[in-house]
């Protein structure tokens, strides 16, 4: 029989692994997660964001990973990162 996977616990474990990826203290600034069926919202410091590009991006990657399990995660104040795709053929 599966268990029901509760997406809150996966999420929460993935941002524990995503900010303390390197194993050292860092000054994060006081998260506030708001979680709703299928949608969750993760407020962050912008300015600390935009300090951290890193962690911007692997954030970034994080979104786009809940978007293909169906899940909107939002980081409001997440830096756009630049297109980097390269066309498969030339136009």
């Amino acid at each position: 029989m599966l268990a029901k996977i509760d997406a809150r616990l996966v999420l929460a474990l993935r941002l524990a692994v995503l900010f303390y990826r390197h194993r050292t203290a860092i000054d994060l600034p006081p998260p506030q997660l708001k979680a709703e069926p299928a949608r969750f919202r993760l407020a962050l410091d912008r300015h600390w964001l935009e300090r951290n590009p890193l962690t911007a991006a692997t954030l970034s990657d994080e979104v786009r990973e809940w978007e293909k399990v169906g899940f909107d995660l939002r980081v409001p104040g997440l830096p756009q990162a630049p297109d980097m795709s390269i066309p498969l053929a030339a136009e």
